[in-house]
């Protein structure tokens, strides 16, 4: 026989033995699936790692952006990413993939493609952001987000007010800017802002096999990428 002050420790001492069980066999969050981009989706983005591009624009002026790299990256896509209390749930990995320049002025241009979150949309999709600041934008610099795939841009229309995504104008099977051709260019639209701006780009023209070949204020001022400068 035990003791009788012996017997509520036993079962004190079994019942956290039971406990720590439960909590040592609790599974963490789980991986349910890994995106990445092929050869054929990161293509949409032709740029090297080192050449610098120069754009030259109608007033005579230049802008020679310099690479600051192309590189790409994976992470985890968390199903409750806000939850206060700390735990996420379970995850996708997904890749992103990206290119940057920059001018001694500070002029910068900058590329992303990423995936759509896999929780929220189930049918993947893949999209490219694009952000243009130059000739003194200051805040009214270019940003817009397009969806790709099979080596073709598509609009991205998410909201009817046109605040956020992007949207293609026109695709010139060859197009002029200053004394060069281009061929197959799309000219893309930025979303409107919320808020006045004297001047805004009103367009970026694009090539899949060149990248950005020009950009256009709505002064009328326009730059054009100079041969020898191209992506090759």
């Amino acid at each position: 026989m035990y003791p009788k002050n012996l017997l509520p420790a036993l079962l004190i001492c079994l019942a956290a033995l039971s406990s720590c069980k439960k909590k040592d066999n609790t599974q963490g969050p789980s991986c349910l699936g890994t995106y990445k981009f092929s050869s054929a989706d990161l293509a949409i983005l032709p740029y090297p790692t080192s050449d610098p591009l120069v754009f030259k624009s109608n007033e005579g002026d230049s802008i020679v952006f310099n690479s600051r790299g192309r590189e790409s990256s994976v992470k985890a896509v968390w199903k409750y990413p806000l939850n206060p209390t700390g735990y996420q749930g379970d995850y996708y990995s997904c890749e992103a993939n990206s290119a940057g320049f920059i001018s001694k002025n500070s002029d910068v241009l900058t590329f992303q493609l990423y995936f759509s979150n896999p929780f929220t949309q189930p049918t993947i999709q893949k999209f490219m952001s694009l952000g243009l600041a130059a000739d003194n934008s200051g805040t009214c610099s270019y940003g817009a987000v397009f969806r790709f795939d099979g080596g073709m841009l598509f609009s991205y229309l998410p909201d009817s007010s046109f605040h956020s995504g992007g949207y293609i104008k026109a695709i010139d099977d060859s197009l002029k800017l200053g004394p060069v051709y281009f061929k197959n260019v799309y000219e893309l639209v930025a979303p409107g802002f919320t808020y006045y701006c004297p001047a805004i780009f009103s367009r970026v023209y694009y090539t899949v096999k060149e990248g950005v070949v020009g950009f256009r204020k709505s002064t009328g001022k326009t730059w054009y990428l100079v041969a020898g400068s191209k992506p090759s």
